[in-house]
């Protein structure tokens, strides 16, 4: 499990893509997006996305000029790929050695069991890539996540990562409205991030999920679990008092919003 791996040495980045090839097929994506999450890959960020005809060729650029150059640039910019920015150690030589090698052919013979051996289909059309060096990684990261500051992420939560501390603050609620315990969820999303992006692309965790466990938010799924979760979070707030005394007058709409306390409450008259 991530959260109680372990390492000494520092965490490495390296950047992960699902090609269009892979992306076309939900069962296979979830498939790659659960072999990332078996093989202690930390999963910094990550985003999907289209590709213009000249954004692949701006990233493929070195290859100008190559018999390949053209098949690769109008595959890349012919659908959806989605992008993750992966930790651990010796990241960039464990992806690719998890990706298998770049021909598919030899990837059935020399690495069976690796990820372009099983969903490979040619060598453009190979399922993934992955950066070859800590250089390459560095640039194309900045490439995918131009906002994403490699160096302010290796100073200041890659020590944490490294020891497997992977807990922070949290922000709790108790939000009401009619049909709360529904309507939150169906604000959240699914739980598992990958049918998150098919199903509820708007949603919570689609946007801004990372991993089925590092997927943004919770939320109480019945009335039973809601009353115990507010219970644990929140011991001094009677929710029976709140039912009696103060529900009406939110259900009449009667409410202010209090901007420091970041709180909805009734008003009070003199």
């Amino acid at each position: 499990m991530l959260t109680t791996h372990r390492c000494a040495k520092a965490l490495q980045l390296t950047l992960a893509v699902i090609k269009p090839d892979a992306m076309a097929h939900p069962l296979i994506l979830e498939a790659l997006h659960q072999r990332i999450l078996e093989n202690n890959f930390i999963i910094v960020r990550s985003k999907d996305l289209v590709w213009r005809r000249q954004d692949s060729e701006k990233f493929y650029s070195e290859h100008a000029g190559r018999f390949f150059y053209q098949r690769l640039v109008e595959f890349m910019s012919s659908g959806p790929m989605r992008a993750y920015v992966l930790a651990r150690e010796d990241a960039i030589t464990h992806w690719r050695e998890l990706m298998g090698p770049t021909k598919v052919f030899r990837a059935h013979y020399t690495s069976p069991l690796s990820i372009r051996a099983q969903y490979g289909l040619t060598d453009t059309r190979n399922t993934t890539h992955g950066s070859d060096s800590a250089e390459s990684a560095r640039r194309e990261i900045s490439f995918f996540f131009p906002d994403f500051s490699q160096e302010t992420w290796m100073e200041s939560e890659e020590p944490g990562f490294r020891k497997g501390r992977m807990d922070g603050p949290m922000r709790a609620y108790v939000l009401a409205r009619e049909d709360a315990i529904t309507h939150w969820r169906e604000l959240m999303g699914p739980t598992k991030v990958f049918r998150a992006h098919y199903t509820s692309p708007l949603s919570i965790r689609a946007q801004y999920g990372l991993t089925d466990t590092r997927n943004t938010t919770h939320g109480s799924d019945s009335a039973e679990s809601a009353r115990r979760e507010i219970g644990f979070f929140f011991p001094d707030f009677s929710q029976e008092t709140w039912m009696e005394s103060e529900e009406p007058g939110f259900r009449k709409g009667r409410m202010e919003y209090d901007q420091n306390k970041q709180i909805h409450t009734l008003p009070v008259h003199s």
